[in-house]
């Protein structure tokens, strides 16, 4: 069971997650539930709780949101999810994203916002090990909920795909995302 206090990663959209706690589930194993707060531009939003097992997220919206507020909360986690997930589950990705609208946000949207926050923690946490060691980037490769990491000095994420490319032929990703060692890391 893992739980940390505050991830200190905000999206650029304005999202963050305290309180995250990881417990076990029957569907997913050790860390597979998950309850997690969800803040939008340092205003507690929800809470979203993750059984694992077999059910759908549950986001219990914060009795103080308005519905001026819960708007521009659904409109930003849209672009989130956009932004952050173009690719996932497959080649075609969130197709249901293409339809989307901030209306329909629902509770396991948010679940994917506090996921996609949490997996940044984890991949910065490595990169922060690999900084120390001499790497100026990590580049995140991430294949069908597998994760890999390439200890690198690459400066662009064109410059990994063409060295992935040459090195590594058959490899087959569903994302990649590269971490360069910079000030800004706490923005995803």
């Amino acid at each position: 069971m893992k739980h940390i206090a505050n991830l200190g990663i905000t999206t650029k959209e304005g999202f963050s997650v305290k309180q995250l706690e990881r417990f076990p589930s029957m569907e997913w194993g050790d860390e597979g539930g998950m309850r997690a707060d969800l803040y939008y531009k340092n205003i507690r939003i929800c809470q979203v709780f993750q059984e694992g097992n077999g059910g759908e997220a549950i986001a219990y919206m914060d009795a103080k949101l308005n519905e001026k507020l819960l708007k521009e909360v659904q409109k930003a986690a849209l672009a989130c999810l956009k932004r952050l997930e173009p690719n996932s589950y497959g080649p075609q990705g969130y197709d249901w994203l293409k339809n989307k609208t901030p209306s329909k946000i629902d509770d396991g949207d948010y679940e994917a916002v506090v996921n996609n926050i949490e997996q940044y923690y984890d991949d910065l946490k490595q990169a922060k090990k690999i900084f120390k060691k001499g790497y100026t980037a990590v580049a995140v490769i991430d294949n069908y909920f597998k994760v890999s990491y390439l200890y690198c000095d690459f400066k662009t994420i064109e410059e990994t795909k063409a060295y992935l490319t040459e090195k590594h032929p058959n490899l087959k990703y569903d994302s990649l995302r590269l971490i360069v060692n910079s000030p800004n890391l706490s923005t995803l």
